[in-house]
C-alpha cells in the first residue's frame, strides 16, 4: 500500500464494528506525532484495526515497531497486518496485559487502551501501565464512557485519571468517537510534601472545567452557551 489513504480504506473494509468512523485516522495522527521518546503500546489487539493505524504511522517515519498485547490472537490478525504491509512494524504479545506489565521496562510515549472493559479489568490495566508513560506522553482510552453509557469504563477513568489533575490532563474528549485522551504532566513543586488547604483548592480548580465537561455535560453546555452570548 502506497499511502495512508490506501491503508485507511483497507482498515474500514475489515468486517468489524470496532474503531470505525474517524477513530483510525485519529490514532494514526497520534502515533505519527510521537517523537521517539518512548514506545507506542496498544492494550487490546483484537482484529487489528487500531493496530494497523498505529503501526503505519511508525512505518512512515521509519520508527521502531509498536507493541500490541492481548490475551489471545485473533485468527485474522496476521492476515490483516500482512495485507496492510505493517506486519514488520508490530510486535505481538499474547498474554494478560497485567502480566505483560510486570516485565515491561521501557518508557511509553503513547498508550492506547482498548481491552478489558470491566471496571476491575480496566482499573488493573490503568494501575499496571500508566506509570510507564513519560511526561508529555499520552494515554488514550476507547469506549468512554462505556458501551450503552455504562459506568464500567467511566468509573476507573474518573477515579484514576480525572481525579489526579496534578499528573494528568484531558487533551481530547470524544472528539473522535468514544476516545478520551490524557497527557501526563510535570507535577508542580508546590505539591511536594503535605499540601496546604490553599494548595488543594488550587489543585481542585485546575481541572474543574474538564471535570464539569466530562461528568456534567449538560451544565457545561449551558455555561458555554451563556458565555457565547455574553
Amino acid at each position: 500500500m502506497n499511502s495512508w489513504q490506501d491503508v485507511s480504506e483497507f482498515i474500514h473494509s475489515i468486517p468489524s464494528t470496532t474503531c470505525g468512523g474517524s477513530q483510525p485516522q485519529y490514532l494514526y495522527e497520534l502515533s505519527r506525532a510521537t517523537e521517539g521518546k518512548g514506545a507506542v503500546v496498544e492494550i487490546g489487539t483484537y482484529i487489528g484495526r487500531s493496530t494497523i493505524a498505529l503501526a503505519y504511522a511508525q512505518k512512515e517515519k521509519g520508527s521502531p515497531p509498536i507493541h500490541t498485547i492481548d490475551i489471545d490472537r485473533h485468527p485474522q490478525l496476521d492476515e490483516n497486518l500482512s495485507k496492510a504491509e505493517v506486519d514488520g512494524f508490530v510486535d505481538v504479545t499474547v498474554e494478560p496485559s497485567t502480566d505483560a506489565a510486570k516485565t515491561w521496562s521501557k518508557p511509553i510515549e503513547l498508550l492506547w487502551v482498548d481491552a478489558d472493559h470491566s471496571r476491575v479489568g480496566l482499573k488493573a490495566d490503568i494501575a499496571a501501565w500508566r506509570d510507564h508513560v513519560i511526561e508529555g506522553g499520552l494515554v488514550a482510552f476507547h469506549d468512554y464512557p462505556g458501551v450503552d453509557s455504562s459506568k464500567t469504563v467511566a468509573r476507573p477513568i474518573a477515579k484514576l485519571m480525572l481525579a489526579d489533575p496534578v499528573n494528568w490532563r484531558v487533551v481530547s474528549d470524544r472528539e473522535h468517537g468514544s476516545i478520551i485522551v490524557f497527557q501526563r504532566l510535570t507535577p508542580s513543586p508546590m505539591f511536594s510534601g503535605r499540601p496546604t488547604v490553599r494548595q488543594w483548592r488550587k489543585w481542585a480548580y485546575r481541572d474543574l472545567r474538564a471535570f464539569v465537561r466530562l461528568r456534567l455535560p449538560g451544565v457545561y453546555s449551558l455555561l458555554r452557551s451563556r458565555g457565547d452570548r455574553s
